[in-house]
């Protein structure tokens, strides 16, 4: 068997037959490529530990810097151990970037003053076309504030602070704010931004229904989706995402269980099987969806941004 035969034979699987994985393969890579009328920020948050947010976060970011041409940022305020850097792998600085502190310090106050995107990218470690802002590295993103809710987690006045100058260069801004189990906390995550991603685990989808529940009944709550890993081997995970998003009446995507991802906690996304590239494409496809159809109504508040940045710091939405 060739290599061409190889990958027919994957297609068919996955798809039914060659002619419809073709046109799904088009049309997920014309979803994820579809134009934005502003810059628009998605948060991925989850209520427990364990469900692979941060994997999730870093999978749909490389797949939408490789295939949009505007430029994409992705931000850690998780501060977990194995954070959003390290399951990008390859996270390597750009060749103006310095590792001293009075470098980190000199860049980030070029990012507070931003008038061009590389300004905006100044002293920003770099994936590929990825690049990340760290607010848990002080010499990246500047010290860290008082306020966040779990240890080493970023508190979204932080947050505000750091993406109030810098958001309105980036195409889209994806935010991995980890676990904010507390409804304040999760309220205040839901106001800064226009998409917000709750990751869940397929096998406890309960906890999840009802707090998607409880973020509807925000006044200003972004549009929102569900993503379901699969990390227990949950049987009929199509049947259930299918399930979920009719009894929800919001966009369900199921992300399934790949042992290339979870053999180590390093994580490679470039190891993932078929299917679940797949899968990441489809989701990536969705937030790109979900965003483009929004009411343009969330704000970074201008209460926390710098002063110095605060006029014009967020392109109005």
């Amino acid at each position: 068997m060739t290599a061409a035969d190889g990958v027919r034979t994957a297609l068919r699987m996955i798809f039914g037959s060659a002619g419809s994985a073709v046109d799904s393969l088009r049309a997920t890579d014309a979803g994820i490529r579809a134009g934005l009328p502003l810059s628009r920020r998605i948060g991925f948050v989850s209520i427990a530990g364990g469900a692979g947010t941060t994997t999730t976060v870093a999978s749909v970011a490389a797949t939408l810097a490789a295939r949009r041409s505007g430029s994409i940022l992705a931000v850690d305020a998780d501060g977990g151990r194995s954070g959003l850097g390290r399951h990008l792998i390859e996270v390597r600085p750009r060749r103006s970037e310095q590792t001293t502190p009075e470098a980190g310090t000199a860049a980030a106050d070029r990012r507070r003053t931003a008038r061009t995107i590389e300004d905006a990218r100044s002293g920003l470690p770099v994936v590929g076309r990825l690049p990340l802002l760290d607010l848990n590295d002080p010499v990246g993103a500047g010290a860290p504030v008082a306020g966040a809710p779990v240890a080493g987690q970023r508190s979204v006045a932080e947050w505000t602070g750091q993406l109030g100058p810098i958001a309105r260069f980036f195409d889209l801004v994806l935010t991995d704010w980890g676990i904010r189990p507390a409804a304040e906390d999760l309220e205040q995550v839901a106001a800064t931004g226009h998409v917000l991603v709750l990751v869940a685990r397929a096998d406890q989808p309960s906890a999840a229904a009802d707090t998607l529940a409880g973020l509807r009944e925000l006044p200003e709550s972004p549009r929102l989706v569900l993503v379901l890993t699969d990390i227990a081997r949950t049987a009929a995970l199509s049947r259930l995402t299918a399930d979920l998003s009719d009894a929800l009446d919001l966009p369900v995507f199921g992300l399934p269980y790949d042992p290339a991802v979870g053999s180590d906690w390093l994580y490679a996304t470039g190891r993932r099987s078929i299917r679940s590239r797949q899968a990441v494409a489809r989701l990536a496809a969705g937030l790109v969806t979900e965003a483009a159809g929004l009411r343009a109504s969330a704000r970074i508040p201008a209460a926390a941004v710098p002063a110095a940045a605060a006029p014009g710091a967020v392109r109005p939405a």
